[in-house]
């Protein structure tokens, strides 16, 4: 498993409520090559939405395995219509479970996913560095009432908000499966409402996290310092990609430009990242100072932040080898204070 893909991950309940009402399931099937990442968010104007989003999410993949001799497309459709009824007949103070979910099923090495979306949750794609939202979400515009049934107003203006068409739960239920190459996808993003509706940079942030050497850190840094002061809902999301490919050294080692389109266009920014980082370590062991230098800089023109995390385990390798090269130590402490990164 961890040969193909990276995970981080985020479950963060909203401080008020006692327990968190969405739930994550991050699994691969190894004799079938997939990788299953489920994301629910239970209905909090229904009962028990914690109850609702782990029943969802606790019982596909289990339900999806026992399908195991039909297609995905299938698949996913059994199972889902399985869990559906379970929850409609759950009853007493329960009754009346709801949940969202979104779902991705990849197969990495075939470069295939099939996703579906029932609700408001959300699954985006970093498509050629920009993160493109892949599902459509299933709401509409709700006018809020009081008691009496007259519509709440706000300078003459009826109040609304959006509210899901599409739930599980629901006897009404619709099922889309959508399956899709990969092929210039290099990672995805599964999200709670509570996640993307946070602030307005989520899109920028998780493009950021998606090319970040260190993904669990620097997501958990990014939730800490901009969005738990923000938060009005549980927050929630998964976020995996595919290790680095190997980039063509050839390419690579003629490149003077890392802001140039044609280099992005070949390789994810994660992709030429991990080979800066792998390349500037093998340079500081055979302590070649002119390559570091040229490596380096061309990094700097496009924006290449290693992190400070990694500019530390540089400095340390460069300190164990024992080269005590003062020029190569400045370049990488420099950038270790200018990192906007962990």
């Amino acid at each position: 498993m961890a040969k193909l893909f990276e995970a981080a991950y985020i479950n963060l309940k909203l401080s008020s409520k006692a327990k968190c009402g969405d739930c994550i399931k991050i699994e691969y099937i190894a004799d079938e090559e997939l990788l299953i990442c489920v994301v629910c968010d239970g209905v909090g104007s229904r009962p028990a939405d914690f109850l609702a989003s782990g029943n969802a999410c606790e019982e596909f993949i289990p339900t999806f395995i026992k399908h195991k001799e039909s297609t995905i497309e299938v698949r996913i459709t059994q199972s889902i219509k399985e869990i559906n009824t379970k929850l409609l007949e759950i009853a007493g103070l329960n009754k009346g479970l709801m949940s969202t979910m979104t779902l991705l099923i990849w197969h990495i090495e075939q470069e295939i996913f099939c996703s579906i979306n029932i609700g408001d949750s959300r699954t985006y794609g970093l498509k050629l560095n920009r993160l493109i939202q892949l599902t459509r979400d299933e709401t509409k515009s709700v006018v809020l009432r009081d008691r009496s049934g007259k519509p709440l107003t706000s300078d003459s203006f009826a109040i609304t908000r959006e509210g899901i068409t599409n739930a599980l739960g629901s006897n009404q239920l619709s099922i889309e499966v959508h399956k899709e190459s990969s092929v210039y996808i290099s990672g995805f993003v599964l999200a709670t409402d509570g996640f993307y509706n946070c602030i307005n940079t989520f899109d920028s942030d998780m493009a950021s996290i998606l090319n970040w050497l260190e993904m669990q850190i620097n997501l958990d840094d990014l939730i800490q310092h901009n969005y738990n002061d923000e938060q009005i809902d549980d927050l929630t999301g998964v976020i995996i990609r595919r290790k680095a490919i190997s980039c063509e050294e050839d390419f690579i080692r003629s490149t003077k430009d890392f802001s140039s389109e044609e280099i992005f266009s070949r390789f994810s920014k994660f992709d030429i990242l991990n080979y800066i980082s792998s390349e500037l370590e093998s340079l500081i062991r055979i302590n070649d100072t002119n390559r570091f230098l040229e490596l380096i800089k061309a990094a700097d023109s496009g924006s290449i932040d290693l992190g400070r995390k990694r500019y530390i385990e540089l400095i340390s390798v460069l300190k164990t080898a024992g080269c005590n090269n003062g020029i190569i130590y400045q370049e990488l402490y420099q950038r270790m204070k200018k990192s906007k990164s962990m």
